[in-house]
Parts: structure tokens; sequence; C-alpha cells
């Protein structure tokens, strides 16, 4: 028998060996309800235009009501998107979550924005991206009241001789949330990559999207709760977010670095 005839045929049985033996892998996942991929990332979606439109809004009407008049282009109830993109006109609009309250017979509006002005007070120094990547909420158990209850003493205790996010995985909302008593924020297990769903954050050196970039950024890597917390009524978003950048975290640069790769 002709030696390469020998080889091509061990070939195609080992090519048959290793298709069944795929499937045989993929069945018994399928069978025993395994995930039947894996990702070196996990991920979770932010609808960050959403909660610029949102802050805009805040501004827009922080300025009527002090009867202040600016004719710089697209600061007053104009959109500051990249003009390179038709969107939906409803992708803008701020989407909630119905659930229901601590009676189950009323419903709230709730959203990642609400759940993240609303944050625990040992979560101050976590800006919206790393809320997003590192926290998530759920509904309250047993276990989770036991645990909050037996933990306020000691976080109270060592916030004082530590710096940064205590150590513990679960944290209350502000008592100002909707689902303050029915709700909390659990750490993952393993960080989160956000996804950020709508237009995308445009290149820095673009001109006519300045406002927007700044807008988005800091949006997502300044600290806040209220809208003042990232802008001055009579400042652009651009000359905001240059007198913030020293509030922003080396870790958030090596982000933002990141997000401005993706035009290159």
């Amino acid at each position: 028998m002709n030696s390469s005839h020998q080889t091509d045929k061990e070939n195609a049985i080992e090519k048959s060996r290793k298709l069944v033996l795929r499937c045989y892998n993929t069945l018994a996942s399928y069978l025993m309800n395994w995930d039947d991929h894996y990702t070196t990332h996990k991920f979770q979606r932010l609808y960050l235009i959403q909660t610029e439109r949102y802050l805009q809004t805040q501004l827009n009407e922080m300025r009527s009501k002090r009867k202040l008049e600016f004719s710089l282009q697209d600061m007053i109830d104009d959109d500051v998107y990249d003009d390179e993109i038709i969107y939906d006109e409803n992708d803008d609009k701020e989407h909630f979550q119905i659930e229901s309250t601590e009676n189950e017979k009323k419903y709230i509006l709730v959203n990642t924005r609400i759940d993240y002005q609303y944050r625990s007070d040992y979560l101050n120094n976590m800006c919206l991206y790393d809320f997003v990547s590192i926290l998530y909420k759920k509904k309250m158990n047993a276990t989770d009241v036991k645990y909050l209850s037996k933990t306020a003493v000691s976080i109270e205790e060592e916030e004082g001789n530590k710096k940064g996010r205590p150590a513990n995985e679960r944290y209350p909302f502000q008592k100002q949330h909707p689902q303050a008593t029915t709700h909390l924020l659990m750490k993952y297990s393993e960080s989160h990559v956000p996804i950020l769903y709508g237009p995308q954050i445009p290149r820095r050196d673009r001109e006519d999207t300045r406002e927007r970039y700044s807008r988005a950024l800091l949006t997502l890597f300044v600290l806040w709760r209220t809208a003042p917390d990232i802008f001055d009524i009579n400042q652009t978003w651009e000359f905001a977010f240059k007198s913030r950048k020293n509030r922003i975290s080396i870790h958030s640069w090596k982000i933002i670095e990141n997000i401005q790769l993706l035009h290159e």
C-alpha cells in the first residue's frame, strides 16, 4: 500500500475521531445544562447616551431657571451626537424598568442611572463605569439583611482606617432610592466589561464632536450623584471636562486611552 495513501487514511480517521469527540462534548454539555462556549471576559450593558441626555436635560433646566442665554452651538436642546451616523429618534430617550415595590401592589421606574445616583455612601469614590463593572442589584433575602446588620458597625470602624472601597461585598442603597428597603448592591465575583449601547464615543481630536466627547467622559469617569457635580451652569462640556481631569483615576485614564484606540 502506498505510504502517502496510508497517511491520508490515518488523517481522515483522526479528523473523524475529533469530530465525533466534539459532537459528544457539545451534546454532553447540552444534556448537563452546561455552557457550550467560554469567553475570557463577562460583559454588562450600559445605555450611556440615555444617562448623558438626563444630565443634559438637567443642565438645560438649570439654565432655563436662571434665564441664561447661550449662543454656543450644541449646548441647549441640541444633540451632540457624532454626525456621521444616524440613529433612531428614540435611542437617546432614557429607558426604565418597571418593578414592584415592597408591598408588590405599587410599581416604580428604575434604571442604572438611579441605582448609581443613590448608591451607598461607602461607594462615593466609584465612577459610573466601575459601578457597572463591579456591582449588580439584587433583591434582598434574609441572608442579605443579616449580613448588612452584622457588618454595619464593622464597616464604620474600618472606614476611618482604610482607604478606598471597604472589603464587604454587599452595599445598601441610600434611603432616597425607590428600592432601598427591598434591594441592595452586590459585588460580582468577577468584574464585567461595560458595553456602551448607543452612539459610540467620538474621537477626542474632532472639533465638531468635542462637546459630546467631553460629556460622555464626564458621565462615565468623574464621580457624581447630581448633575452639578460634573459641570457648572455657565460651563461648556469641554471646559467642564478640562477642569475636572484631575478627578479621573489612573485606572480610568487607561480605559479612556483604550476607547481612543478603537478609532485608530
